[in-house]
């Protein structure tokens, strides 16, 4: 209370009478409200049973997909010739290569160059040809302004400037260096490109002055490239046959197969150019999927159980302990784990022949949870793929026969937490009773301030009809003493 209403007439507490009513007037607003507790602990409850159901879709989803059973693994006899990369499409086999050379690019050098730095002017003009392009250099340029200028043409090569050493004169030494961007003999600059014609080469040329472009020494009128390394085409053999490609990745020669060529044997370090590599159907990818599902099975299980235990001590249940809906949405996922499937054509027809059981294997689970023998989906893999395939619902049974195992797990689970499904229909419920507590409470409330107020009123005319007959009483006595006194 925030202030006191006697005024101390009666000699009666009447903030505390007040307040021991209002305690005896809240006392249905108490139920309401631990009413209210116990509905937030149950939707708390079921928002942590589909948080891990809609875990578990997760985890039922890639058992129903093709993929899963068409991926493939890779193995490699000897990793640092090369590396592969398969894709589902990629054909089950095994295939030896023979690396023979590596794909390289070109590149080209000039001459030397000694400068004080590299803003000095080259001294150089004239017009540079690249691949039917040109570019003027002017006398002012200086050695990266010439390599600015072709790397602006685009054609395919880039240049540099690198400082190499100093000469005996103290000044710099530089060359310019033309690198193809792309490996292989295709890309590669010839005599033509640069606009030298080998019959005729003649005349001056820019490409001479820098001296990417070289007269032998013997025969003036012969001039040659400047090369520092040749451009190269990536050569292997395939299973005896002879493949060549610009590059020394190859996606293009087997189907869903990409093959990165790493040695050849014929460069410094180079000691090994032969390997196997092997393609096939990536059980472990299987496994893991169904490892994964077991555990979130089993988590789901673990959630359940808090909820619906029964504590002997406390003499409590869990807040879902006896919940129909729960009952019975255990009951369907149990009973679909563990039914009989008819493939209409030979296969499988129970979770036990690819190795999902209750408990250890052999014995009875009673808290209902899942193990998994990997060894028998190994074996059953290897028996039939695609029979365990269609027997999880990741291929189409035969006409009229009943449809995978996870793949009708996976549709009962969605009925029960899609949009308008069970339980998004029981957590709308729970809501709607919660609303419901919040208006009675809020009811309640409004009737015991009115109640509060009406006390208050009460109590303060008490106090003040006691005053008022105090008084009169005193003045009583008061006229009655003066008249025996007179």
């Amino acid at each position: 209370m925030s202030s006191k209403i006697t005024l101390g007439v009666t000699g009666l507490d009447t903030e505390t009478i007040i307040q021991e009513l209002m305690k005896v007037e809240r006392r249905p607003i108490q139920a309401l409200e631990a009413r209210q507790g116990v509905l937030a602990g149950r939707r708390s409850a079921w928002d942590s049973v589909t948080q891990r159901l809609n875990s578990l879709t997760a985890k039922i989803s890639p058992l129903t997909r093709p993929g899963t059973f068409d991926s493939k693994s890779v193995s490699i006899t000897n990793p640092s010739v090369i590396s592969v990369e398969v894709s589902d499409s990629a054909a089950v086999g095994t295939y030896d290569i023979k690396v023979v050379s590596l794909a390289d690019r070109q590149i080209l050098q000039s001459g030397f160059f000694e400068l004080e730095s590299l803003e000095e002017a080259a001294g150089l003009s004239g017009s540079l040809y690249l691949k039917g392009d040109e570019v003027l250099v002017e006398a002012t340029d200086s050695l990266n302004d010439i390599a600015g200028k072709i790397n602006a043409m685009h054609a395919g090569f880039g240049a540099t400037v690198i400082r190499t050493g100093s000469s005996t004169t103290g000044l710099s030494q530089f060359r310019m260096v033309i690198t193809a961007s792309k490996t292989g003999t295709a890309e590669q600059l010839e005599l033509a490109h640069l606009g030298i014609d080998p019959q005729n080469p003649g005349g001056l040329s820019l490409w001479k002055d820098l001296g990417v472009v070289l007269e032998t020494p013997d025969s003036p009128d012969i001039v040659q490239l400047n090369q520092v390394q040749a451009a190269k085409d990536a050569t292997f053999q395939l299973n005896g046959v002879t493949v060549t490609r610009a590059e020394n990745r190859i996606t293009d020669a087997l189907q869903g197969i990409a093959i990165e060529i790493l040695a050849s044997g014929d460069k410094p370090g180079d000691t090994e150019s032969a390997c196997r590599f092997t393609v096939s159907p990536d059980n472990q990818r299987v496994v893991n999927e169904l490892k994964a599902f077991v555990e979130e099975y089993n988590g789901l299980i673990e959630v359940v159980k808090k909820h619906t235990a029964w504590d002997p001590q406390t003499k409590k249940g869990g807040l879902l302990i006896g919940d129909t809906l729960l009952q019975r949405l255990l009951h369907e996922i149990r009973g679909l784990i563990f039914r009989h499937i008819d493939q209409g054509l030979p296969g499988f027809c129970f979770v036990g022949e690819i190795g999902l059981s209750t408990g250890a294997l052999g014995s009875f689970s009673r808290d209902g949870k899942l193990s998994f023998d990997e060894s028998k989906l190994r074996e059953a893999l290897a028996r039939d793929r695609e029979a365990v395939a269609r027997f999880f619902g990741a291929r189409a049974s035969a006409e009229g026969a009943d449809e995978g195992i996870f793949k009708v797990l996976e549709d009962t689970v969605g009925r029960y937490t899609s949009t308008g499904g069970r339980l998004p229909l029981r957590k709308k419920e729970l809501e709607l009773q919660d609303r419901d507590l919040a208006r009675r409470i809020e009811e309640k409330q409004r009737t015991i301030d009115l109640r509060l107020n009406s006390l208050k009123r009460q109590f303060t005319a008490l106090e003040m009809l006691i005053f008022k007959m105090n008084g009169q009483s005193a003045w009583l006595a008061q006229q009655v003493a003066s008249f025996f006194q007179t």
